[in-house]
């Protein structure tokens, strides 16, 4: 792990979805675990729409708060540092609308 001195094993999968429809999101799916048992887990999930269609993203939001309240997150905190995440210097905003969830867990 940068900065830790650490090796660390882990296994990482991600998908993007890139639709042919410029009013569909394109979406973002990214995972990553430790192959050495317990330790620690990482996720995002986010939409980065073409087009913002904010009925879509209230619509993707509501779903995930309705995640969210059933497994007990917070529906602000799972989001946070999304935009941070997907955010590039070229860019005026971050690709993120912050709809998805971002979870870290160490176990």
């Amino acid at each position: 792990m940068p900065g830790t001195g650490e090796e660390i094993n882990a296994m990482i999968y991600q998908m993007e979805v890139f639709p042919e429809n410029t009013f569909c999101p394109m979406g973002h799916f990214h995972t990553k675990w430790s192959m050495e048992g317990p330790g620690p887990y990482y996720m995002n999930l986010d939409l980065f729409p073409a087009v913002r269609i904010q009925e879509d993203l209230d619509t993707m939001r509501n779903v995930m708060d309705n995640i969210a309240d059933r497994f007990g997150r917070d529906r602000d905190k799972m989001r946070e540092e999304l935009d941070v995440h997907y955010n590039l210097e070229h860019w005026v905003s971050p690709l993120a609308t912050k709809v998805g969830c971002k979870l870290e867990e160490t176990r």
